[in-house]
């Protein structure tokens, strides 16, 4: 039941966002997200191990130079039902994209603040939090106004505790997953 609403929510904002990029016709896009963390990696580049998801909503407008400038909303949970691990956060999207084609490579960053709740040891508790995650995604437009991306990057949180700033929580890891956006290919 809570996948259900979470996946409501992110395609209705989904579908704002792509209404306002598609109608300023200076090209851009909105859609819906979904990502997770990828452990497959070692050598510390994750904190814990959580098994988390993402899924959520984005909109961006791009200018004729290539640079991506927008916003999106995303909520996170642990994939693992004994791990308590939720949140959301809302923010910026600012990048650089090169299209050839059908073809669009992107380098991006998603800024922003939000919540987050969890159980697991060395940063339980509830938290006002800074996010960021830095993704290169490659895309492929299935239509003039349709694209399936994939992407892969890393995603950090940190507290923003006013004691404690940065240091009472940090989570990091490295994450992949699949967009789909609306727009203007």
């Amino acid at each position: 039941m809570r996948m259900n609403r979470i996946f409501v929510a992110a395609a209705v904002i989904a579908v704002l966002a792509a209404s306002g990029a598609y109608a300023g016709g200076a090209g851009g896009a909105g859609g819906v997200t979904h990502g997770f963390q990828y452990l497959d990696l070692d050598g510390g580049w994750y904190s814990v191990d959580v098994r988390e998801n993402s899924v959520g909503g984005f909109g961006y407008g791009v200018n004729r130079h290539g640079e991506r400038i927008g916003g999106f909303g995303l909520a996170f949970f642990s994939a693992d039902p004994s791990v308590a691990f939720e949140g959301g956060v809302g923010g910026l999207i600012n990048g650089q994209q090169f299209s050839i084609g059908p073809l669009t490579a992107a380098a991006v960053a998603w800024t922003g603040v939000g919540c987050l709740h969890t159980d697991v040891p060395g940063m339980a508790g509830s938290w006002f939090t800074l996010f960021l995650e830095a993704d290169v995604e490659v895309g492929w437009a299935l239509t003039p106004w349709l694209q399936l991306t994939g992407y892969g990057g890393v995603q950090m949180m940190a507290s923003l505790a006013p004691d404690e700033p940065f240091e009472s929580m940090l989570f990091y890891t490295p994450t992949i997953g699949v967009r789909i956006a609306w727009g203007s290919f």
